[in-house]
């Protein structure tokens, strides 16, 4: 009888602790983001306010990084959308023969115009750019060249993080359009290949039909928000954490966890406008 008595006691324990460490973690992650948040609100008001200083400085690290973040990630990128254009094609051909052939083109616009394309050209930003930075950053500090900005009285937030967000930022966004342009011919080439009879004209018209002025400001946008994400939450978690080697890993982490919550709160911002 005591032996079930402790069994169960373990069990009870074990559930709480269950739900205490949930608990924990979730509010960690919050109490992370909302200093993310005042970290953004401080960039924004560096920009603002040094905007127009040491242009000759910055206009160059501004090409930079959109060089960088703008070729290096472009093989995957191509890669990524020739794919996503068979999956989205293949899968809706069948389903045009049974509503009518104006859904592919519907949803080719929904699918890869406004969710997909943003959100994946963002992801290879932050694999293939942002978690460099972490560790690039990082290494800022560790060879005090960090001290060495400061003590000449530069504003390390202007000189490290406003280039990387401007530049992630543009990126982002012809790492989107690159992506959309191909996965639409990629679509068409399914489309040519199942032996459906339409004209690249016809093809390119319903994709036309489906979409409204207003939803190439909001990529536009969109898109930008995403990549000015990835280069705050990086700047934040290697400028502003007392960082070690061993720290790295887990400032990456951190990292990704901000980007995944901040897209998806842009991404309902963007939703219900």
């Amino acid at each position: 009888m005591c032996n079930m008595e402790i069994e169960e006691s373990n069990k009870n324990h074990e559930s709480n602790s269950f739900f205490v460490s949930t608990g924990l973690g979730v509010f960690s992650i919050l109490s992370n983001f909302r200093c993310l948040f005042c970290f953004m609100l401080i960039v924004l008001g560096v920009y603002f306010k040094k905007r127009k200083k040491s242009t000759k400085v910055i206009y160059p690290l501004i090409v930079r990084e959109i060089y960088k973040c703008g070729l290096i990630p472009l093989p995957i990128i191509l890669f990524l959308s020739f794919v996503i254009g068979f999956l989205v094609v293949g899968q809706t051909i069948p389903l045009s023969e049974l509503v009518g052939s104006e859904i592919i083109g519907n949803i080719l616009v929904l699918v890869i115009f406004k969710e997909v394309g943003p959100l994946l050209a963002a992801t290879v930003v932050l694999i293939r750019i942002g978690i460099s930075t972490v560790v690039e950053l990082a290494e800022e500090r560790a060879s005090k060249n960090l001290d060495g900005i400061v003590s000449l009285g530069i504003d390390p937030i202007h000189y490290y993080v406003i280039p990387r967000v401007l530049g992630m930022g543009c990126a982002t966004f012809c790492l989107t359009i690159y992506l959309i342009i191909f996965a639409f011919l990629s679509g068409y080439i399914v489309v040519f290949f199942m032996d459906i009879p339409w004209k690249p004209i016809e093809y390119v018209d319903q994709i036309v039909a489906a979409l409204l002025w207003s939803d190439f400001l909001l990529l536009a946008l969109k898109t930008m928000f995403f990549g000015g994400l990835v280069a705050v939450a990086t700047s934040y978690e290697a400028l502003t954490r007392p960082l070690r080697s061993q720290d790295i890993p887990k400032a990456i982490t951190r990292t990704v966890i901000d980007c995944l919550l901040g897209w998806g709160i842009i991404d309902i911002i963007f939703l219900l406008l």
